[in-house]
């Protein structure tokens, strides 16, 4: 069984609200079982970000479980956007599928952001 990830667009915070960044979690081999994925987001070494940039005001993580025949789910980061002026933030999305079981993460498709 194998997991990748895939980042769907780049994401700017903005100034009031709440924005989705959104990542698809697909699945491939036999999908006749019940899989599950651990994933967690951590800040970036440079610029991270914190709870405070989050819905919620914590870092998000989360259980993704595949039922039998399905094969993409979403992890969606709910941004909590304010009217501070801050530079680019980072973060690093990390995956633990079980065991016996691998996760690619795919490089975005997007330029980066200026």
């Amino acid at each position: 069984m194998v997991f990748d990830l895939l980042p769907q667009a780049d994401s700017f915070e903005g100034s009031g609200g709440a924005r989705e960044i959104r990542y698809v979690v697909e699945r491939s081999g036999d999908l006749a079982g019940t899989d599950s994925i651990t994933w967690s987001l951590t800040p970036g070494a440079v610029n991270g970000v914190d709870g405070s940039d989050f819905v919620g005001g914590v870092l998000p993580g989360g259980t993704l479980t595949f039922a039998p025949g399905v094969d993409r789910l979403e992890i969606v980061l709910q941004i909590a956007a304010d009217s501070q002026l801050e530079g680019d933030e980072s973060f690093v999305l990390s995956s633990a599928p079980e065991p016996g079981r691998h996760c690619r993460q795919r490089q975005p498709q997007w330029p980066a952001a200026q």
